[in-house]
């Protein structure tokens, strides 16, 4: 009779256990969408400041959009059940800035 408390008593702390570690991955996994939710809700606030400033150029308001547009796009992932893209991973998919046109532009004048 003891072996058989001993058994219920090690599938009681089991299941005690794998529904402990659902818990923690459900409160992690949460603290991830919050985490993506504030970065976003920090890149609307910015966004917002930089329409704003008449003294901000151009070039840093489209950063900053684009710091927004990466946290929406990070938080349409995470709550897709994806990983957020990494940096690399989204500057290799935008297209050509205006910086590498220029040079090529010059190329083309020193070719005629």
């Amino acid at each position: 009779m003891v072996q058989s408390k001993n058994k219920e008593l090690d599938v009681a702390l089991e299941l005690f256990n794998a529904e402990l570690e659902k818990q923690k991955l459900k409160e992690k996994e949460l603290a991830v969408v919050k985490k993506a939710e504030k970065k976003k809700s920090d890149a609307v606030k910015a966004l917002q400041q930089a329409e704003k400033n008449p003294n901000i150029s151009q070039e840093e308001k489209d950063a900053v959009k684009s710091a927004w547009l990466k946290a929406d796009d990070d938080l349409k992932r995470i709550l897709a059940g994806e990983e957020p893209q990494a940096e690399e991973e989204t500057k290799a998919e935008e297209p050509a800035s205006e910086d590498t046109e220029e040079p090529q532009a010059e190329e083309e004048t020193k070719a005629e």
